[in-house]
């Protein structure tokens, strides 16, 4: 939803954010429980949208709605889609340093991102004129052409033209009756509409002679029907930001001025965008400065600069807006040498700002660090128990493309297919690597090693695998080797030398286990597989084209 929290600062939504309102605007009938923003966990959060092999996800639901069964269109929404979240979730690692009010950086967003965004998609759906979304582009333009004078309002637009999409000499009471009594606050859903088309069309049915053209005169109306309330609804949800008139208005501005604009490379847009938006909220760049200049120095403070720093910052921004640079810078500072408890008492106050301000990609940092300094702590670690600092981490660090083959060297083949971690499981490993990279004093010995605890029982298990006929237990072959992740031990060990890469990196690493594990010829590495986890030996055996395997030292 696209109501501001009063006590916030302004702010860019998250993509999330911007769906459940999109949602919500189309009336989508979905379970609070169910908003993408409010899920704790990751990957829910990815079922939710993408969808999973029992049902179908939220972004099926928008495509079906806004596009139908035009596959051309579903396509081009998509992709529009997914530029949005490109655009947003570059846009929010950038520290937006500002006073203002987060209704305030709402109505900018509305303006400066969401109206470009909602006229793109609009203009291009003239390619597909019977489509929802080009139903609502001819609204828009009709309104647009009707705003002289005495302006008639958005929603006698809608149903003139919804009365106009009923052909003359078709009566259907019921409907028109039903559409009369609509107003600015009616929010109906979905399923509320199609109830009122199926009625229509039993009103209508007696007037035509085959099923065909009924259902092409019901789909007209019901386009115009959708398109209309979908756009009065998203008005409402944005009332209290900006006055239905003016949003209206200023869709169909940008639906017009896009015609007219000549061609504008989609960084330059991004980086339009973003001055537009940086400049209405922070006017003169003073605190943004302030920013860049303390920034430049977080990798060089010593402890001596810390209080002058946090008091000039004061005498700058006296709310203590720039503070979370010091925080992250002094966190740093007690990491290098060593005072871990110290670092992460200034790492949490950096993650504590990020929930009601925009700090960027310090944010994602510092909540990196603190996942991987609770990763290298004493157990019990409980699965997704990371989840409230990834989501910090998450929602402001930029997107990154990665260049990486699609094969990479197993004890089945030197081109088996790279593995593919889970999204929860990724980011964890990605923390590793970052807090690994960290430079540390010279006396100072710190690495983030969640290899460690397997590391010391992998040398049993190579032993345990020599005897005929063993097999590890249940609960050993399901626990994670990886802690803080699902990575299992067969898992790891099939593909050790990628997650030993995305661990560590460059990085030195103490892993005698994983040493001699690596030493072993490849026959050992696969009887120890087939110990950890028989079934997924012989599915990687199928997988690799391989026959029924033995090895030399199986008894006959």
């Amino acid at each position: 939803m696209l109501i501001p929290t009063p006590s916030g600062y302004a702010r860019l939504p998250t993509f999330s954010a911007v769906i459940d309102g999109l949602a919500s605007g189309l009336g989508i009938a979905r379970n609070k429980e169910d908003a993408l923003a409010s899920l704790g966990s990751f990957g829910g959060r990815i079922d939710t949208y993408s969808g999973s092999t029992h049902r179908s996800g939220l972004q099926d639901r928008l495509l079906d709605l806004l596009a139908g069964s035009n596959e051309a269109l579903r396509s081009l929404v998509q992709a529009r889609l997914l530029d949005a979240e490109t655009a947003l979730t570059d846009a929010r690692s950038i520290p937006l340093v500002t006073e203002a009010t987060e209704a305030e950086g709402l109505r900018r967003f509305i303006e400066v991102w969401a109206a470009p965004w909602i006229a793109q998609m609009l203009d291009a759906a003239r390619q597909h004129p019977e489509s929802v979304l080009d139903s609502a582009r001819q609204l828009l333009e009709a309104h647009a052409a009707s705003l002289t004078g005495d302006a008639m309002s958005y929603l006698a637009t809608w149903k003139a033209s919804v009365k106009r999409a009923i052909p003359e000499g078709v009566n259907a009471p019921e409907f028109r009756s039903t559409l009369a009594r609509l107003d600015q606050r009616s929010q109906r859903k979905h399923s509320s509409i199609e109830h009122d088309l199926a009625n229509l069309r039993v009103e209508m049915q007696s007037s035509y002679s085959s099923s065909q053209e009924l259902d092409a005169a019901v789909d007209a109306v019901r386009r115009l029907y959708l398109a209309g309330m979908a756009t009065m609804r998203l008005c409402a949800m944005a009332a209290e930001i900006i006055p239905e008139r003016d949003l209206v208005a200023l869709a169909a501005g940008k639906l017009l001025a896009g015609r007219d604009r000549d061609g504008v490379s989609p960084e330059e847009a991004q980086q339009n965008r973003i001055r537009m938006y940086w400049g209405y909220l922070d006017p003169d760049l003073n605190l943004l400065k302030e920013y860049h200049q303390l920034g430049a120095q977080v990798n060089d403070l010593d402890e001596a600069n810390f209080d002058k720093l946090r008091a000039d910052s004061h005498a700058v921004a006296s709310s203590g807006l720039l503070m979370f640079v010091i925080d992250y810078a002094e966190g740093l500072c007690h990491l290098h040498h060593g005072r871990n408890e110290l670092a992460q008492q200034c790492l949490h106050r950096v993650v504590a700002r990020a929930d009601g301000r925009q700090l960027g990609k310090i944010a994602a940092d510092a909540a990196s660090i603190l996942i991987a300094l609770r990763l290298a702590g004493p157990g019990p670690f409980m699965f997704e128990a990371l989840n409230p600092l990834l989501r910090v981490r998450i929602d402001n660090m930029p997107q990154s493309m990665e260049m990486c083959i699609d094969s990479i060297p197993t004890p089945f083949s030197d081109w088996s297919p790279r593995p593919e971690p889970s999204f929860y499981d990724s980011h964890v490993m990605g923390c590793v690597a970052f807090f690994n990279e960290i430079t540390h004093a010279p006396s100072v010995s710190a690495i983030c090693n969640p290899l460690q605890r397997f590391d010391a029982s992998l040398q049993n298990l190579i032993t345990q695998s020599r005897q005929a006929g063993a097999r590890l237990s249940e609960v050993g072959r399901k626990r994670p080797a990886i802690v803080g992740t699902s990575v299992k031990p067969y898992q790891l060990l099939r593909d050790h030398l990628y997650y030993r890469d995305a661990l560590f990196g460059w990085s030195p690493s103490d892993l005698p286990g994983m040493d001699a594990y690596a030493m072993l010829r490849a026959p050992d590495q696969l009887r120890l597989l087939r110990f950890v986890d028989p079934e997924q030996f012989q599915l990687d055996l199928q997988a690799h084209g391989l026959g029924p395997w033995r090895h030399s030292d199986d008894p006959p």
